[in-house]
């Protein structure tokens, strides 16, 4: 690796046009020059992007690459560097093969300064391939605390993010994050193989920001009088689908520019909806947890949790979107008097049993067709409403089953359903041609896709039928029924775009009694889920402490000072 080229102040000055570093940010950055890795809990807004974005760009060439949780923060710091006249691209799954191809090259070429990628591209065997071939100078894995709230559960691609130190051994690891207790920074730093690593653990006060919890049997009410008081931009989160869409229409009965903002929405409604807020076309989105990481909006006076979140850690990473101006903000628990009573009752529902996993793995691979010794790496849609009803199981009993079988890596599931298409040659080159000669409208068609999608023979690729249809100057219709004549023929898989779940077996179909499930990870995980609502118990219930010492104290970061702003600091002023 080169030597730094130019000072990370004069990159500061350039880039950013300040002065000086922020509390942290020169020691963080200093580390990673020096090729130390560096583990960092710094609070909302702390400026945790400059700290690597700046000693990256102290060196005239190499690539930085960001692990980073969801489409949207990446692509909204994609465009920040942008501005700023700094190239860099997200690598996500709304890229056709050629625009794959072309991002990786332009990172070959020393062009990209910044890669974006998910947890889940680290398991792509092609992807891991083009990436030895790069100069990475610095890897990052923000919003670290993920590794270990997420990975446990629904994205175990955060438990592999250890094979980055395979790929990439000499290079410094940067792991951010606004929350983490210690037990979860022990997990960041188990997974990333953060051997003396700096520790930096900056405080999580927030000298503008008002918590407060609120037990209303008549929450609307109470909720609309507290919107109406104060001006300025809302978060409201909620627990479910059906809550954002209820309580959205809810709000715009009485008067309040407000949109449901969830997971079950397609892409450009999620983009519209999120834009719109940004730029006050709408002042509330009313949303569950897929909305708000890395969201840098800095009037929001208001974020409202109408049911207890699921860890301290998450709360605080929620309730840290307000107040970014730094003017007086306020987040405020507003829950029913049974609210807690019934978020204990969803652990108990949430963590299924095995006879019940074992019944729903079989019935998985039955919906596919599927026999003993065969499915490895083969994708379908999965309507789970619809294979409830097939097989008489309630469609929540199927969520859990397919989150801890995704868990124990027998499955993966893509909840977005599938964007765009995706399609895999299964036979080798001289297959195809046995097929192009017997199907002469095939051979053009064909013959573009493997030059369109490099990696095709190996893995799934992203297709795009209407470049593929421009190029062959064929109707697209026509092409979509050549790729479905090739996939029977099984010359190749092929997926068209969707919104409904998809689902892959990693694994080849086993006997249900021998599959490798241990009842102690189930009660693990179900104590992880009780422990961490207690926490949040705990913190409601806390009536003569500070609301952010509360906070502080139970993530194993101390505040010694009141903040004299929420709740229990004015009552006792009172």
């Amino acid at each position: 690796m080169d030597r730094p080229s130019i000072s990370p102040l004069e990159v500061l000055q350039k880039h950013w046009g300040y002065d000086g570093f922020r509390p942290f940010q020169e020691s963080i950055i200093d580390a990673l020059l020096a090729g130390r890795d560096v583990w960092a809990q710094l609070a909302t807004s702390a400026g945790k992007s400059i700290c690597f974005q700046v000693p990256t760009l102290c060196y005239a060439k190499g690539l930085c690459l960001v692990v980073s949780p969801l489409i949207a923060l990446m692509h909204h710091q994609v465009r920040d560097l942008t501005k700023r006249g700094i190239r860099a691209q997200a690598l996500d799954a709304s890229l056709n093969s050629a625009q794959w191809d072309g991002v990786l090259r332009g990172c070959e070429g020393a062009q990209t300064r910044f890669l974006y990628i998910s947890a889940e591209r680290i398991g792509d065997e092609a992807f891991l391939k083009r990436l030895q071939a790069l100069e990475v100078v610095l890897v990052v894995v923000d919003e670290a605390h993920c590794i270990s709230e997420w990975g446990h559960d629904f994205r175990p691609a955060y438990q592999q993010l250890g094979r980055l130190r395979d790929v990439c051994p000499e290079v410094p690891v940067f792991a951010a994050s606004a929350s983490a207790s210690k037990a979860v920074a022990t997990d960041v730093k188990e997974s990333l193989a953060l051997a003396n690593a700096l520790e930096i653990r900056g405080s999580l006060a927030r000298p503008n920001l008002s918590y407060a919890v609120r037990q209303d049997a008549q929450i609307e009410q109470k909720l609309c009088r507290m919107l109406a008081t104060q001006a300025g931009s809302a978060l409201i989160y909620v627990a479910s689908r059906n809550q954002s869409e209820n309580w959205s229409r809810r709000l715009q009965q009485k008067g309040f520019k407000a949109q449901a903002y969830h997971a079950g929405l397609s892409l450009d409604k999620r983009h519209l909806y999120q834009n719109e807020w940004l730029h006050n076309k709408v002042r509330i989105l009313v949303c569950t947890t897929a909305f708000g990481m890395g969201i840098d909006k800095p009037d929001v006076r208001w974020v409202i949790h109408l049911s207890p979140p699921h860890h301290l850690s998450a709360y605080v990473q929620e309730s840290g979107r307000a107040g970014r101006d730094g003017k007086r903000a306020y987040a405020v628990l507003l829950l029913s008097p049974n609210a807690l009573k019934q978020a204990q009752e969803r652990i108990q529902q949430q963590i299924p049993d095995l006879p019940q996993i074992r019944r729903i793995y079989d019935a998985l691979y039955n919906y596919a067709k599927i026999a003993i010794g065969s499915g490895a790496h083969y994708s379908c849609k999965l309507p789970i409403q619809s294979f409830a009803n097939t097989y008489q199981e309630n469609p929540a009993d199927v969520y859990r089953a397919l989150e801890y079988l995704a868990f124990a890596g027998l499955i993966q599931l893509d909840t977005r359903g599938c964007p765009y298409s995706q399609v895999h040659i299964l036979v080798d080159k001289t297959d195809v041609y046995r097929f192009q000669v017997a199907h002469a409208r095939a051979a053009p068609v064909l013959d573009a896709l493997m030059r369109q999608c490099p990696g095709v023979f190996t893995t799934y690729c992203l297709l795009d039928e209407a470049r593929l249809a421009r190029h062959t100057r064929m109707p697209q219709k026509v092409i979509i029924d050549i790729l479905k004549q090739a996939q029977q023929a099984q010359i190749i898989r092929y997926i068209p775009r969707h919104h409904t779940p998809l689902l892959t077996f990693l694994l080849p179909r086993q006997l249900a009694q021998t599959l490798p499930l241990n009842e102690d990870d189930i009660q693990k995980k179900r104590h992880r889920k009780v422990q961490a609502l207690d926490e949040v118990t705990g913190y409601i219930t806390q009536t003569n402490q500070c609301r952010q010492q509360t906070i502080a104290q139970t993530l194993d970061n101390p505040i010694d000072t009141p903040c004299g702003l929420c709740d229990n600091c004015l009552s006792q002023k009172k």
